[in-house]
């Protein structure tokens, strides 16, 4: 454990700037080919079906923003991606 110390240090202060940011929503970004599975990956994520999984391709026809009805997108909504809340 001494041998590592610094990097154990690191990591714990990169763990409490996560825990800082925990109250507020986390944006993550899924990029891929058509029927690659990212709408099945952010349901396994969720834990709940939020995005539609198509059997036909594509399912998606223009960036889909999944967020909590409290979150604030509004720059993102002006970009003229969809929001589903």
């Amino acid at each position: 454990v001494r041998e590592r110390a610094e990097w154990i240090d690191e990591l714990v202060e990169d763990l409490d700037r996560q825990f800082d940011r925990s109250s507020s929503a986390i944006v993550v970004t899924l990029v891929g080919a058509t029927g690659a599975g990212k709408s099945t990956l952010l349901n396994a994520i969720a834990g709940a079906d939020i995005a539609r999984e198509g059997v036909d391709r594509p399912t998606t026809s223009r960036p889909t923003i999944y967020a909590p009805v409290d979150a604030a997108i509004e720059p993102l909504r002006l970009a003229g991606a969809q929001v589903e809340t």
